[in-house]
């Protein structure tokens, strides 16, 4: 019998840790009932298939405010706006949603900004064999193009440390920051492996507000590790391939 690899899946798991469910974003299973619930209590929400790569059908939902129901839809690098709750969600389902799918809805964190562009970090957490200790061989920052909401259309990719430093979080401990992010990858694949203990590699996306706080956006079954490639080193690129030849 197949095990789920889904974004629903992975969350209940991740959520019944006492220390990662305080660094998931709240999440449910989407439906007209939570889409409503959701955006009344956060105004701004990500729609994702529970099953998916690179983004694909991700969409990112912001309520209106002066208590007019005007949601905006931004899918990719495209905007509309729909007036009233339920033609809100039917427009989603009709015309955004991909057909087959289950979706999550996820409150949006609000990410550190770049030029105004929101970044993540993809956190390569592998080991050499199922016995083997889970180490972080890789972390690099991905910010998203301009007028895009997601980092899966990347601008660009920094180092953690380029990244903070050009971030409004640049005075803040670097070294602290970066072994809290790598502590919450190691526990998030030591969490998972009780549900996929055969599995030898996570790619977790993984982001930090304005606030300094570290979340876990999403824990990815295996996540690619091309991103590594458009840094001037390549180290951490070969050293995810040394893992994956155990």
């Amino acid at each position: 019998m197949a095990v789920s690899v889904g974004k629903w899946t992975k969350y209940n798991v991740m959520k019944k840790d006492p220390w990662l469910a305080q660094a998931v974003p709240p999440t449910q299973l989407l439906t007209y009932k939570t889409f409503q619930l959701f955006l009344n209590r956060y105004r701004e929400v990500f729609l994702k298939p529970s099953v998916g790569e690179m983004g694909a059908g991700v969409v990112h939902v912001r309520a209106g405010g002066g208590g007019k129901r005007i949601y905006e839809f931004h899918s990719g690098n495209r905007r509309v706006m729909i007036l009233g709750t339920k033609r809100a969600y039917n427009y989603f389902c009709r015309y955004l949603k991909v057909k087959g799918k289950r979706y999550i809805i996820q409150q949006k964190v609000n990410l550190l900004k770049i030029n105004n562009c929101p970044f993540d970090f993809r956190v390569m957490v592998q080991r050499k064999n199922v016995n083997s200790p889970w180490s972080v061989t890789a972390i690099a920052a991905k910010v998203a193009a301009r007028h895009y909401v997601t980092t899966n259309v990347a601008a660009k990719v920094l180092t953690f440390e380029e990244a903070i430093r050009q971030s409004s979080l640049y005075s803040k401990d670097l070294k602290a920051l970066e072994k809290e992010v790598k502590s919450i990858a190691l526990r998030t694949a030591s969490v998972l492996q009780k549900k996929y203990p055969h599995h030898r590699r996570f790619g977790i996306d993984m982001g930090i507000d304005y606030s300094g706080k570290v979340w876990i956006i999403e824990a990815n079954y295996r996540g690619s590790n091309n991103i590594f490639l458009f840094l001037k080193d390549k180290a951490m690129y070969e050293r995810v391939l040394e893992y994956d030849h155990g």
